[in-house]
């Protein structure tokens, strides 16, 4: 058992059956939004290091004397990349180039991780910074490799990639074969009962049916994904039903909690409440859906930005 893992263990188990709060979540107005939008392009300038083309440099001041914080995020600077795009494509002024900042996020990751990967290769898709060629060699024979032990929120990553390099470059077989292995090895993690992916393969059960909030989220993202670039059925029933258990668990306010029991489709441990979770993760794993098999996800979405 990791030492993370172990460690987490008291916090987990005591928060076991912890009661929801109760209340109407508030209104939530495109203004509110748009503010939220510009907040966040400030902060990302200020982060932003220009000499390496990274964001998360920060400087803090202790005193008169200014103290330099370095914790450059090469995966946050490819993930931050796809948002950036996105601001502006929707009139969005920033001082920020998504197609710089996803090539040096790219560029200066040391390994080939399969979510690194798959997340440059998501971004690209609608960034267009031209690296998908040179991307899917690397992705591919990273996915070589047996997928035990690794996260869901990694692998789910890395079929969106592929998803979405095949919507736009065609059929390939070996790309469709990989996304083919991805959503199987997805599915096989998925407890029908519980409406519930199981955190990652192999390893302790209780550890590996304890899944975080965001495995089941960009599960939802990833076979709804799949599901329209590939025709798959099962994959959009999935991904719904999954949403749906996801969105009964909810708090009153529209809160997303932190971790599930995966076979039993409960809550484990429902704080923390992260902000990208309200913000982010669901409102555009749930657009994704909507877009996929026409549902309706528009009021909760409301109520996840509404949290904040």
């Amino acid at each position: 058992m990791p030492l993370r893992s172990i460690a987490s263990l008291p916090r987990l188990l005591g928060r076991q059956g912890a009661e929801a709060p109760t209340g109407p979540a508030p209104v939530i107005d495109r203004a509110r939004v748009e503010g939220l939008v510009r907040l966040s392009l400030a902060g990302l300038e200020a982060m932003h290091d220009p000499a390496r083309e990274l964001l998360f440099s920060v400087t803090l001041e202790e005193g008169d004397q200014p103290v330099r914080v370095e914790h450059l995020g090469v995966r946050y600077t490819v993930m931050s990349s796809l948002g950036i795009h996105d601001a502006r494509q929707a009139g969005f002024a920033t001082t920020l180039d998504p197609i710089r900042l996803l090539q040096s996020g790219l560029d200066q990751h040391p390994g080939d991780d399969i979510d690194h990967l798959g997340m440059a290769l998501w971004a690209d898709a609608d960034v267009g910074a031209g690296i998908s060629k040179a991307v899917v060699p690397r992705l591919l024979a990273a996915l070589d490799k047996p997928l035990d032990g690794v996260i869901g929120r990694a692998v789910s990553w890395a079929l969106i990639g592929l998803c979405r390099y095949r919507e736009q470059a065609g059929a390939d077989a070996r790309v469709d074969a990989a996304a083919r292995r991805l959503r199987d090895h997805g599915l096989a993690g998925w407890h029908e009962a519980g409406g519930l992916f199981n955190h990652f393969a192999g390893g302790s059960a209780f550890l590996r049916t304890q899944a975080l909030f965001s495995t089941q989220i960009y599960w939802v993202y990833a076979l709804a994904t799949h599901g329209r670039v590939f025709g798959d059925a099962e994959a959009l029933r999935v991904a719904g039903k999954c949403a749906d258990t996801l969105i009964a668990l909810r708090d009153p306010f529209g809160g997303w909690p932190w971790r599930y029991d995966a076979p039993r489709g409960r809550v484990t441990e429902r704080y923390p409440v992260y902000s990208v979770h309200q913000d982010a993760m669901a409102p555009m794993a749930l657009h994704v859906l909507a877009e996929a098999t026409g549902r309706e996800v528009a009021a909760v979405n409301r109520e996840s930005l509404a949290w904040l």
